[in-house]
Order: structure tokens, then sequence, then C-alpha cells
């Protein structure tokens, strides 16, 4: 397994900085979307020969009250501005423990409806190591509910 190089976040309570988060374990890579504030958020995760899936969708604003770290960017410069940054910190995030060529994360601004102010993230991770257990750990830690269902898998060429 590669070195973990982490991304450290500064946790807060309101104002006051009360530590740094670091992100140093696939385990911990995985909490971060909890700690980001990301909200209307589903996960699912696989396993497939031996290398660790999670395809994840959610929405992140600017501000939220559910974030418990402090981005290190200012998130006043505008939505595009958020939604760019916000993508190279997911990288950052996740680059560590992933094959990049095999993974993807988008990033769009939500211009109409109710969660317009929101971006919408969208992220399939392929990882390089079986971690199917470290990932459904970290996720059954934030859950509100879970089902489990089977799948199959189709290699079309």
């Amino acid at each position: 397994m590669k070195e973990a190089k982490y991304v450290g976040l500064a946790m807060h309570e309101g104002s006051r900085v009360v530590g740094i988060k670091a992100y140093d374990t696939i385990q911990k890579s995985v909490d971060a979307l909890d700690d980001l504030g990301l909200c209307c958020n589903w996960a699912l995760a696989n396993n497939v020969h031996d290398v660790g899936l999670l395809y994840y969708e959610g929405y992140a604003s600017p501000s939220s009250p559910e974030r418990f770290v402090k981005l290190p960017f200012e998130s006043q410069d505008g939505l595009p501005v958020f939604a760019g940054r916000f993508k190279t910190l997911l990288w950052k995030i996740f680059l560590p423990f992933i094959n990049k060529e095999s993974s993807f994360i988008r990033v769009k601004t939500v211009k109409s409806g109710h969660l317009s102010g929101f971006v919408s993230v969208k992220m399939l991770l392929t990882f390089t190591t079986d971690c199917y257990a470290d990932i459904c750990a970290s996720l059954d830690s934030v859950d509100d509910y879970k089902e489990s269902s089977g799948s199959t898998m189709f290699i079309l060429d």
C-alpha cells in the first residue's frame, strides 16, 4: 500500500479551531464525507477482484451547519469557485488510496430547484487494495439506513 500523505483539516466548534483532523487511512478518508458536511447523500460499496469500489452522491454548500472541519479555502468566492476547490480537496483526500485512472470525481453547481446554492458531488472511487471492510465500517458509523442487496457484475467488451 502507498504511504499516506494525508490531508489535514482544522476541526472547529463554532468559530473556534479545536484541533486538526487527519485523513491518513482509507476509513478516515471515507469519514471525510461526513466531516465535510455533505447532505442528501448515499453510497454504494462493493468489492470486485480484491479491489474496493465506492460510488457516492451527495450535495455540499459553501456554508453548512453540519460541517465539522474548516475548509482550507474561503467559501465566499462564489459557487463555481467553491465547486472547483471542493473537487480538488476531495482528490487530495482520496488520492493516496485510489487508482486515479479508473476513478472520477465530479462537482457541479446546482442552478435551479430547491438545491440551488449547492454543488452536486458524484464519485466513483477505485481503491488500490481490498478495503471493502474499511469502507463499510466507515459508512456504517454514519448511516441513517442501510439495505444490502445482491449484485451481478457484467463484463462487456
